[in-house]
């Protein structure tokens, strides 16, 4: 359920807010929904790391590849889809933490006896 929330608010928003509206999604979906910290990370990671994966393939396919290509030759990239990956990665990873910070601070907040401990 994380996932496809995350997936879809994020999507929506982009249109509208500035491209750090990936982090506040799943700060606020996790801090709501997360049942613990790995799954915060992990689905807040996979929803954004698809969704800018998926979004990268769709504009170099729409340019042929030369826009990817000219980006990645910035950043010393073999090609313009490595470039893809690499965004997917950031992005990802940037949600993924705010998802475990969202879920965190629901911890934080919780009595003593409430919080949830996975070994």
């Amino acid at each position: 359920m994380e996932f496809i929330v995350i997936l879809v608010l994020a999507a929506l928003l982009q249109f509208f807010l500035p491209w750090w509206v990936i982090a506040l999604v799943p700060f606020l979906v996790c801090m709501w929904l997360s049942k613990n910290g790995w799954r915060a990370f992990f689905f807040s990671l996979v929803a954004v790391g698809v969704l800018w994966l998926g979004y990268a393939w769709y504009l170099h396919n729409q340019t042929a590849g030369v826009m990817s290509d000219r980006i990645s030759r910035i950043f010393f990239l073999p090609n313009g889809l490595a470039m893809a990956g690499v965004a997917a990665l950031i992005g990802g990873l940037v949600a993924g933490f705010a998802g475990l910070a969202g879920f965190q601070l629901k911890n934080m907040f919780r009595k003593k006896d409430q919080l949830v401990y996975r070994r």
